[in-house]
């Protein structure tokens, strides 16, 4: 069996790219709403994050709706807070 990750992780960015571009054009609270929800269905918050860094109200959203994350590991504008060595 192939390990196929990478599949499922350039389809993530995909959709990732195309719900930005969807944002964009309807800034709803409906539509970031829908794009979270999808986000944590098909998985890979640093993809996610990636896609919409320029935008702080849904990186906020993200941290706050993927089950497990962190939320004292990034500063107030939602970025990663730097550890070196991987101190946590």
């Amino acid at each position: 069996m192939k390990d196929r990750r990478w599949l499922n992780r350039q389809k993530a960015w995909d959709i990732a790219e195309r719900s930005l571009n969807n944002l964009k054009n309807n800034d709803t609270p409906f539509m970031g709403e829908q794009i979270v929800e999808t986000a944590k269905t098909r998985g890979f918050l640093s993809v996610w994050m990636t896609v919409f860094a320029e935008d702080t109200d849904m990186l906020k959203r993200f941290i706050y709706s993927f089950e497990g994350t962190c939320q004292s590991c990034f500063n107030d504008q939602f970025q990663p807070i730097p550890r070196p060595g991987g101190a946590l």
